[in-house]
């Protein structure tokens, strides 16, 4: 079987990312039924003014990637040592807090935090737009996909 031929399914890269932000949505739901994570701008202006930072551990801020370019500035350019995500739509931010749409959403420092940041930049990579990559169906054809 080792040595055997490999087939992949062709919607895998679709399959991933659908699992990829379920499982952000998730991690962030937990966080917002722990407390650690809150929705709207003044709320997460006024959580991320008051929160400690954590010496191994950052928040983490998600900007709707479907947000309007005022509203991306608008908490952007206030935040010093966070993380920012764009990996996400409005919507999808919202399922996480049982509402239709949400622009901004913070998650405090913590494991949770360490958590949604590593599976949300993992979203982040998958879902960039780079012009030079071929798509995974393209590398699996040429054989370059590893």
């Amino acid at each position: 079987a080792a040595g055997g031929p490999v087939s992949c399914p062709q919607e895998l890269d679709q399959l991933v990312e659908r699992l990829l932000v379920e499982r952000v949505i998730s991690l962030v739901g937990l966080a917002r039924r722990g407390g650690t994570a809150v929705m709207g701008f003044a709320r997460v202006r006024e959580s991320l003014a008051t929160m400690k930072p954590s010496h191994d551990v950052r928040a983490v801020l998600f900007v709707a990637s479907d947000a309007s370019a005022p509203d991306r500035r608008r908490l952007t350019s206030q935040t010093v040592d966070v993380v920012i995500s764009e990996a996400m739509t409005a919507s999808e931010l919202g399922s996480a807090f049982g509402r239709d749409a949400a622009v901004f959403v913070a998650v405090a420092p913590g494991s949770l935090a360490r958590d949604i940041e590593a599976e949300a930049s993992r979203l982040a990579l998958l879902r960039s737009e780079d012009s030079n990559s071929l798509s995974l169906d393209a590398r699996v054809k040429d054989g370059s996909a590893r």
